[in-house]
Protein backbone atom coordinates (compact mmCIF):
# COMPACT_ATOMS: atom_id res chain seq x y z
CA UNK A 1 0.00 0.00 0.00
CA UNK A 2 1.40 3.38 -0.92
CA UNK A 3 1.06 6.03 1.95
CA UNK A 4 2.06 9.61 1.66
CA UNK A 5 3.06 11.09 4.57
CA UNK A 6 4.34 15.00 5.12
CA UNK A 7 5.56 17.24 7.85
CA UNK A 8 5.70 20.61 8.68
CA UNK A 9 7.14 23.32 11.26
CA UNK A 10 4.24 25.82 11.03
CA UNK A 11 5.72 28.94 12.92
CA UNK A 12 2.61 29.06 14.41
CA UNK A 13 2.91 31.21 17.30
CA UNK A 14 1.20 33.57 18.85
CA UNK A 15 1.59 37.28 16.69
CA UNK A 16 3.76 38.52 19.25
CA UNK A 17 5.88 35.81 18.20
CA UNK A 18 5.71 35.22 14.42
CA UNK A 19 4.85 37.27 11.38
CA UNK A 20 0.89 36.66 9.37
CA UNK A 21 0.03 33.77 10.99
CA UNK A 22 -3.07 33.71 10.02
CA UNK A 23 -2.47 34.59 5.94
CA UNK A 24 -0.03 32.05 6.23
CA UNK A 25 -1.69 28.92 7.87
CA UNK A 26 -4.38 30.27 5.72
CA UNK A 27 -2.41 29.29 2.58
CA UNK A 28 -1.25 26.06 4.14
CA UNK A 29 -4.60 25.20 4.12
CA UNK A 30 -5.26 25.90 0.62
CA UNK A 31 -2.18 23.64 -0.35
CA UNK A 32 -3.42 20.58 1.62
CA UNK A 33 -6.11 19.07 -1.05
CA UNK A 34 -3.57 19.42 -3.83
CA UNK A 35 -0.58 16.91 -1.69
CA UNK A 36 -3.63 14.28 -1.51
CA UNK A 37 -1.25 13.30 1.83
CA UNK A 38 -2.75 10.21 4.10
CA UNK A 39 -0.92 11.89 6.86
CA UNK A 40 0.88 15.19 8.18
CA UNK A 41 2.71 16.00 11.41
CA UNK A 42 2.61 19.65 12.32
CA UNK A 43 5.19 21.56 14.78
CA UNK A 44 4.32 25.58 16.89
CA UNK A 45 0.72 25.06 16.06
CA UNK A 46 0.90 26.68 19.42
CA UNK A 47 -3.06 28.86 19.22
CA UNK A 48 -6.35 27.28 19.56
CA UNK A 49 -6.69 29.95 16.27
CA UNK A 50 -4.17 28.01 14.59
CA UNK A 51 -5.62 24.61 15.69
CA UNK A 52 -8.99 25.05 14.49
CA UNK A 53 -7.80 26.70 10.57
CA UNK A 54 -5.69 23.68 10.01
CA UNK A 55 -8.37 21.03 11.08
CA UNK A 56 -10.59 22.85 8.80
CA UNK A 57 -8.40 22.65 6.43
CA UNK A 58 -7.83 18.58 6.52
CA UNK A 59 -11.43 18.10 6.99
CA UNK A 60 -11.54 19.92 3.26
CA UNK A 61 -8.26 18.21 2.32
CA UNK A 62 -9.67 14.40 3.45
CA UNK A 63 -7.57 14.19 6.67
CA UNK A 64 -10.99 13.79 8.66
CA UNK A 65 -9.11 12.44 11.70
CA UNK A 66 -7.28 14.71 14.13
CA UNK A 67 -5.41 14.75 16.96
CA UNK A 68 -3.57 18.22 18.79
CA UNK A 69 -2.19 19.31 22.27
CA UNK A 70 -3.87 21.45 24.28
CA UNK A 71 -3.35 25.38 23.15
CA UNK A 72 -1.21 27.93 25.08
CA UNK A 73 1.82 27.71 26.98
CA UNK A 74 2.89 24.54 28.05
CA UNK A 75 1.66 23.54 24.96
CA UNK A 76 3.75 21.27 22.74
CA UNK A 77 2.25 22.41 19.20
CA UNK A 78 2.08 19.77 17.88
CA UNK A 79 -0.70 18.19 16.09
CA UNK A 80 -1.21 15.34 13.70
CA UNK A 81 -4.17 15.03 10.65
CA UNK A 82 -5.13 11.77 9.03
CA UNK A 83 -7.00 10.22 6.31
CA UNK A 84 -7.13 6.89 8.25
CA UNK A 85 -8.76 6.41 11.86
CA UNK A 86 -6.54 7.14 14.95
CA UNK A 87 -6.71 4.02 16.81
CA UNK A 88 -4.80 5.94 20.33
CA UNK A 89 -2.02 8.73 20.92
CA UNK A 90 0.37 8.79 23.56
CA UNK A 91 2.07 11.54 24.35
CA UNK A 92 5.49 12.02 26.30
CA UNK A 93 6.45 15.11 27.34
CA UNK A 94 10.33 15.70 27.49
CA UNK A 95 12.29 15.77 30.77
CA UNK A 96 14.86 18.08 29.94
CA UNK A 97 13.28 21.50 28.62
CA UNK A 98 16.65 23.68 28.58
CA UNK A 99 17.04 27.10 30.45
CA UNK A 100 14.53 30.11 31.50
CA UNK A 101 16.42 32.41 29.20
CA UNK A 102 14.91 30.96 25.98
CA UNK A 103 11.61 29.70 24.32
CA UNK A 104 11.50 26.14 24.64
CA UNK A 105 11.91 26.34 28.56
CA UNK A 106 8.27 27.25 28.70
CA UNK A 107 7.02 25.31 25.26
CA UNK A 108 6.10 21.91 26.57
CA UNK A 109 8.15 19.88 24.15
CA UNK A 110 7.71 16.59 23.68
CA UNK A 111 6.43 13.93 21.07
CA UNK A 112 3.22 12.18 19.94
CA UNK A 113 2.73 8.89 19.45
CA UNK A 114 -0.10 8.27 17.09
CA UNK A 115 -1.46 4.71 16.51
CA UNK A 116 -2.99 4.67 12.59
CA UNK A 117 -5.06 2.17 11.05
CA UNK A 118 -4.79 1.67 7.24
CA UNK A 119 -5.83 -1.00 4.99
CA UNK A 120 -2.35 -2.52 5.16
CA UNK A 121 -2.52 -2.70 8.96
CA UNK A 122 -1.95 -0.37 11.54
CA UNK A 123 0.97 2.40 11.36
CA UNK A 124 2.74 4.14 14.14
CA UNK A 125 3.31 7.78 13.56
CA UNK A 126 5.57 9.92 15.62
CA UNK A 127 5.68 13.84 15.55
CA UNK A 128 7.85 16.16 17.27
CA UNK A 129 9.86 18.95 17.76
CA UNK A 130 13.82 18.83 19.17
CA UNK A 131 15.14 21.69 21.43
CA UNK A 132 16.18 24.94 19.71
CA UNK A 133 20.29 24.98 18.82
CA UNK A 134 20.25 28.99 19.92
CA UNK A 135 23.63 29.12 18.85
CA UNK A 136 24.81 32.27 19.81
CA UNK A 137 23.36 31.67 22.93
CA UNK A 138 25.84 29.23 24.49
CA UNK A 139 28.51 27.24 23.11
CA UNK A 140 27.01 24.23 23.61
CA UNK A 141 23.98 24.94 21.83
CA UNK A 142 21.79 22.39 23.99
CA UNK A 143 23.45 19.15 22.34
CA UNK A 144 23.02 17.47 25.72
CA UNK A 145 18.84 18.50 25.56
CA UNK A 146 18.49 16.88 22.55
CA UNK A 147 20.46 13.64 23.02
CA UNK A 148 17.97 13.09 26.09
CA UNK A 149 14.80 13.64 24.35
CA UNK A 150 16.33 11.41 21.23
CA UNK A 151 16.99 8.93 24.04
CA UNK A 152 13.21 8.96 25.25
CA UNK A 153 12.03 8.93 21.62
CA UNK A 154 14.54 5.65 21.51
CA UNK A 155 12.99 4.40 24.32
CA UNK A 156 9.44 4.54 23.22
CA UNK A 157 10.49 3.30 19.64
CA UNK A 158 11.65 0.59 21.19
CA UNK A 159 8.34 -1.00 21.98
CA UNK A 160 7.02 -0.21 18.47
CA UNK A 161 7.05 -3.72 16.59
CA UNK A 162 4.65 -2.45 13.36
CA UNK A 163 5.98 0.11 10.74
CA UNK A 164 6.87 3.28 12.34
CA UNK A 165 6.98 6.85 11.18
CA UNK A 166 8.45 9.74 12.71
CA UNK A 167 8.53 12.94 11.10
CA UNK A 168 9.34 16.93 13.05
CA UNK A 169 11.68 19.50 13.29
CA UNK A 170 14.53 18.05 14.34
CA UNK A 171 16.95 20.82 15.42
CA UNK A 172 20.02 19.03 14.16
CA UNK A 173 21.69 18.29 10.65
CA UNK A 174 23.61 14.92 9.27
CA UNK A 175 27.29 16.41 10.81
CA UNK A 176 26.23 16.77 13.72
CA UNK A 177 26.51 14.05 16.51
CA UNK A 178 22.80 13.94 17.57
CA UNK A 179 21.60 12.55 14.54
CA UNK A 180 23.96 9.34 14.55
CA UNK A 181 22.96 8.83 17.95
CA UNK A 182 19.35 9.49 16.64
CA UNK A 183 19.78 6.96 13.76
CA UNK A 184 21.70 4.45 15.83
CA UNK A 185 19.47 4.44 18.82
CA UNK A 186 16.37 4.10 17.16
CA UNK A 187 17.27 2.37 13.99
CA UNK A 188 15.10 4.61 11.89
CA UNK A 189 16.34 5.14 8.18
CA UNK A 190 16.60 8.65 6.97
CA UNK A 191 13.87 8.60 3.67
CA UNK A 192 15.55 11.67 2.21
CA UNK A 193 19.55 9.67 2.13
CA UNK A 194 18.01 6.58 1.45
CA UNK A 195 16.35 7.84 -1.84
CA UNK A 196 18.29 10.49 -2.96
CA UNK A 197 16.03 13.42 -2.10
CA UNK A 198 17.80 15.51 0.48
CA UNK A 199 16.69 19.38 0.34
CA UNK A 200 17.35 21.77 2.99
CA UNK A 201 14.04 22.99 5.17
CA UNK A 202 15.44 26.16 6.33
CA UNK A 203 16.99 28.67 3.51
CA UNK A 204 18.02 31.79 3.68
CA UNK A 205 15.41 32.28 0.46
CA UNK A 206 12.83 32.62 2.63
CA UNK A 207 11.36 36.03 3.25
CA UNK A 208 11.29 35.47 6.77
CA UNK A 209 15.04 34.50 7.15
CA UNK A 210 16.57 37.40 4.45
CA UNK A 211 18.14 38.66 7.27
CA UNK A 212 20.07 35.52 8.68
CA UNK A 213 23.86 34.37 9.06
CA UNK A 214 22.67 30.76 8.82
CA UNK A 215 23.65 28.32 6.00
CA UNK A 216 20.69 26.57 4.28
CA UNK A 217 20.14 23.64 6.32
CA UNK A 218 18.12 19.90 6.45
CA UNK A 219 16.65 19.89 10.01
CA UNK A 220 13.30 18.53 9.32
CA UNK A 221 13.22 15.05 8.81
CA UNK A 222 10.83 12.18 7.91
CA UNK A 223 12.46 8.17 9.67
CA UNK A 224 11.31 4.97 8.75
CA UNK A 225 11.53 1.50 10.14
CA UNK A 226 10.14 -1.76 8.83
CA UNK A 227 7.91 -3.12 11.18
CA UNK A 228 8.32 -7.52 12.50
CA UNK A 229 5.84 -8.29 9.98
CA UNK A 230 5.85 -5.23 7.31
CA UNK A 231 7.91 -3.62 5.71
CA UNK A 232 8.43 -0.16 4.68
CA UNK A 233 9.65 0.96 1.27
CA UNK A 234 10.52 4.66 0.83
CA UNK A 235 10.24 5.46 -3.05
CA UNK A 236 10.43 9.77 -3.12
CA UNK A 237 10.82 12.26 -0.73
CA UNK A 238 10.52 15.69 -2.15
CA UNK A 239 10.40 18.94 -0.48
CA UNK A 240 6.96 20.89 -0.01
CA UNK A 241 5.16 24.44 1.14
CA UNK A 242 8.61 25.83 -0.22
CA UNK A 243 6.99 28.39 -3.20
CA UNK A 244 6.28 31.53 -2.45
CA UNK A 245 2.61 33.72 -2.63
CA UNK A 246 1.82 37.01 -3.26
CA UNK A 247 -0.43 38.67 -0.64
CA UNK A 248 -1.23 42.35 -0.69
CA UNK A 249 1.89 43.86 -2.56
CA UNK A 250 4.26 40.87 -0.34
CA UNK A 251 5.56 38.12 -1.51
CA UNK A 252 5.42 35.38 1.33
CA UNK A 253 6.41 31.82 2.42
CA UNK A 254 3.88 29.34 4.48
CA UNK A 255 6.22 29.40 7.29
CA UNK A 256 9.90 30.04 8.10
CA UNK A 257 10.29 26.03 7.54
CA UNK A 258 9.38 24.45 3.81
CA UNK A 259 7.66 20.86 4.51
CA UNK A 260 8.89 17.45 3.00
CA UNK A 261 6.64 14.63 2.08
CA UNK A 262 8.11 11.58 1.70
CA UNK A 263 6.63 8.31 -0.70
CA UNK A 264 6.72 5.04 0.83
CA UNK A 265 5.02 1.64 0.52
CA UNK A 266 3.98 -0.50 3.25
CA UNK A 267 4.54 -3.72 2.73
CA UNK A 268 2.77 -7.01 4.81
CA UNK A 269 4.77 -10.23 4.76
CA UNK A 270 7.90 -8.33 4.44
CA UNK A 271 8.60 -7.25 7.64
CA UNK A 272 12.09 -7.62 9.41
CA UNK A 273 13.37 -8.39 13.01
CA UNK A 274 13.56 -4.76 14.88
CA UNK A 275 17.04 -3.55 14.46
CA UNK A 276 19.95 -3.90 17.18
CA UNK A 277 20.65 -0.60 19.27
CA UNK A 278 23.79 0.68 17.99
CA UNK A 279 26.88 0.83 19.95
CA UNK A 280 28.68 3.68 18.73
CA UNK A 281 25.85 5.71 19.47
CA UNK A 282 25.14 4.45 23.26
CA UNK A 283 28.68 5.64 23.69
CA UNK A 284 28.36 8.75 21.87
CA UNK A 285 24.75 9.36 24.01
CA UNK A 286 26.05 8.43 27.27
CA UNK A 287 29.27 10.95 26.55
CA UNK A 288 26.91 14.29 25.73
CA UNK A 289 24.42 13.08 28.59
CA UNK A 290 27.79 13.15 30.93
CA UNK A 291 28.63 16.48 29.66
CA UNK A 292 25.17 17.81 30.32
CA UNK A 293 25.12 16.39 33.75
CA UNK A 294 28.68 18.75 34.07
CA UNK A 295 26.94 22.07 32.69
CA UNK A 296 24.25 21.37 35.13
CA UNK A 297 26.52 20.67 38.12
CA UNK A 298 28.22 24.00 37.04
CA UNK A 299 25.11 26.07 37.06
CA UNK A 300 23.71 25.33 39.95
CA UNK A 301 26.87 26.18 42.05
CA UNK A 302 27.32 29.56 40.01
CA UNK A 303 23.92 30.44 40.52
CA UNK A 304 24.34 29.42 44.02
CA UNK A 305 27.65 32.06 44.76
CA UNK A 306 26.03 34.60 42.06
CA UNK A 307 22.97 34.67 44.42
CA UNK A 308 25.03 34.81 47.69
CA UNK A 309 26.96 37.48 46.10
CA UNK A 310 24.31 39.96 45.72
CA UNK A 311 22.11 38.86 48.59
CA UNK A 312 25.03 40.06 50.39
CA UNK A 313 25.55 43.23 48.43
CA UNK A 314 21.42 43.60 48.73
CA UNK A 315 21.89 43.37 52.34
CA UNK A 316 24.80 45.76 52.77
CA UNK A 317 22.93 48.30 50.38
CA UNK A 318 19.90 48.03 52.40
CA UNK A 319 21.46 48.39 55.95
CA UNK A 320 21.09 51.91 58.02
CA UNK A 321 17.48 52.01 56.83
CA UNK A 322 16.19 54.90 59.41
CA UNK A 323 13.59 57.68 59.40
CA UNK A 324 14.91 61.61 59.15
CA UNK A 325 15.41 65.04 57.83
CA UNK A 326 16.36 64.74 54.38
CA UNK A 327 19.85 65.70 53.49
CA UNK A 328 22.47 65.19 50.79
CA UNK A 329 24.26 62.74 52.53
CA UNK A 330 20.72 60.61 53.17
CA UNK A 331 19.83 61.47 49.49
CA UNK A 332 23.09 59.38 48.74
CA UNK A 333 22.43 56.71 51.40
CA UNK A 334 19.25 55.62 49.78
CA UNK A 335 20.18 56.09 46.34
CA UNK A 336 22.84 53.11 47.70
CA UNK A 337 20.09 51.70 48.95
CA UNK A 338 17.53 51.64 46.24
CA UNK A 339 20.71 49.55 44.14
CA UNK A 340 20.46 47.29 47.15
CA UNK A 341 16.83 46.39 46.38
CA UNK A 342 17.52 46.53 42.65
CA UNK A 343 20.11 44.13 42.79
CA UNK A 344 17.61 41.49 44.56
CA UNK A 345 16.49 41.11 41.46
CA UNK A 346 18.99 39.21 40.21
CA UNK A 347 19.31 37.43 42.82
CA UNK A 348 15.56 35.55 42.65
CA UNK A 349 17.02 34.78 39.08
CA UNK A 350 20.34 32.84 40.33
CA UNK A 351 18.36 31.26 43.55
CA UNK A 352 15.34 29.17 40.46
CA UNK A 353 18.64 28.42 38.06
CA UNK A 354 20.44 26.86 40.76
CA UNK A 355 17.78 25.32 43.28
CA UNK A 356 15.12 24.11 41.11
CA UNK A 357 16.50 24.63 37.40
CA UNK A 358 19.78 23.05 37.72
CA UNK A 359 18.55 20.48 40.24
CA UNK A 360 15.82 19.31 38.14
CA UNK A 361 18.19 18.55 35.38
CA UNK A 362 20.19 17.00 37.26
CA UNK A 363 17.42 14.07 38.19
CA UNK A 364 16.12 14.14 34.47
CA UNK A 365 20.17 13.52 33.18
CA UNK A 366 20.30 10.41 35.46
CA UNK A 367 17.05 9.16 34.69
CA UNK A 368 17.54 9.15 30.85
CA UNK A 369 21.04 7.45 31.65
CA UNK A 370 19.13 5.04 33.17
CA UNK A 371 16.82 4.48 29.73
CA UNK A 372 19.74 4.64 27.66
CA UNK A 373 21.49 1.64 29.92
CA UNK A 374 18.18 -0.34 29.15
CA UNK A 375 18.49 0.46 25.35
CA UNK A 376 22.22 -0.54 25.60
CA UNK A 377 21.11 -4.24 26.85
CA UNK A 378 17.83 -4.32 24.49
CA UNK A 379 16.85 -7.40 23.15
CA UNK A 380 14.75 -7.61 20.04
CA UNK A 381 13.07 -10.92 19.80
Amino acid sequence: MRIRAATLNTWGLPDLFAEDVAIRLREIGRRLPQLDLDAIAFQEVWTAHAQRLLVDAGVRAGLDHAWHADSGLRSSGLLVLSRHPIESVRFEGFLLHGDPSVGDYYGGKGFAEVSLTTPAGPLTLVDTHLHARYASSVSHQYRAHRIGQIVQLAASAASVRGPLLVGGDFNLEESHEEYGVLLGLTGLRDTAAEVGGRQPTVTRDNPYRYRSSKPDRRIDLLLARSGVETGVRPHRVERIFDELFDHSGRRLACSNHAGVLVELDLEPGAGAPLPATDRAAVSTASRLLAEGRELARNQRSDGRVAAGLGLGTALIASAGLRTGPITRRRLLRGAFQTAGMVALAPVLGFSFVSEIVAPDELRALDALAGRLAQLAGWEHA
